[in-house]
């Protein structure tokens, strides 16, 4: 099962599958050389963006967002 992409500005990430309970047990992940790494649980895929592109990605997403309809 696939979760989605997820943007971070940072290479040690961790996951939980989120969903509370529903969830896995939480993982802790270290993004190496390939900028990108995959949670063995749920599939979560975590790319590594320096923070500048991280912010700009994430600006991007909250003004979607806004935008009605």
């Amino acid at each position: 099962m696939t979760e989605g992409k997820v943007v971070v500005d940072e290479r040690k990430v961790s996951c939980d599958g989120g969903n509370g309970a529903l969830g896995h047990p939480k993982v802790y992940l270290e993004i190496l050389e390939n900028s990108q790494i995959s949670c063995p649980y749920c599939g979560k895929l975590f790319i590594y963006k320096p923070s500048s592109e991280a912010k700009s990605v994430k600006d991007k997403k909250s003004l979607t967002k806004d935008i009605p309809g």
